[in-house]
């Protein structure tokens, strides 16, 4: 069986009622009053001005970390403790402290070993260094004695101390 041939003029028939019968986008126009009404619905034209009343917001001062720290040098190497974390300085040892860093710097960890001739630590709880536990006086009074300067840890990092605990002049830098 011969397929029926078609003439182009009834290709383009057959074509045009395709092309009729394809959607055609509906097309909107869009009004003044049209983007009123969006407008209204918008959370961000609904939201309030910033009053010109209220002060202006103050932020802490930005402070380096060796203002905020004590340095520790033997030298050739040196470290940082927090302020306050000196429980102890012998005159003889005055010479360490604070001086400007020169040489390499190093891990707490590793400055201790490599000093431990002149630097010892003491382990105090972290209400203790928040001054909600007291210390008691003899235990001030060991830690103070010799000629190492004594510095306070907790868990084995230095910590600061209330400020009435440690060196006060290391404390007021």
């Amino acid at each position: 069986m011969k397929a029926p041939r078609l003439s182009y003029c009834t290709i383009g028939i057959l074509a045009v009622a395709a092309g009729a019968a394809a959607a055609q986008p509906v097309l909107v126009r869009v009004t003044s009053e049209t983007i009123a009404r969006l407008r209204q619905n918008d959370p961000m034209v609904r939201m309030e001005k910033p009053s010109t009343s209220t002060p202006p917001i103050v932020r802490p001062k930005a402070t380096a970390l060796t203002e905020e720290s004590t340095i520790l040098h033997d030298g050739t190497n040196w470290t940082m403790v927090p302020n306050g974390a000196v429980i102890h300085l012998p005159e003889s040892q005055r010479g360490h402290i604070n001086a400007r860093p020169v040489g390499n710097l190093m891990s707490w960890r590793d400055f201790l070993a490599k000093n431990s001739a002149w630097l010892s630590t003491r382990d105090i709880s972290f209400d203790q260094a928040a001054g909600n536990e007291k210390v008691s006086s003899s235990q001030l009074a060991e830690w103070r004695e010799g000629e190492k300067i004594v510095i306070a840890v907790h868990q084995k990092g230095p910590i600061r101390m209330k400020l009435s605990m440690a060196e006060p002049e290391l404390s007021q830098k």
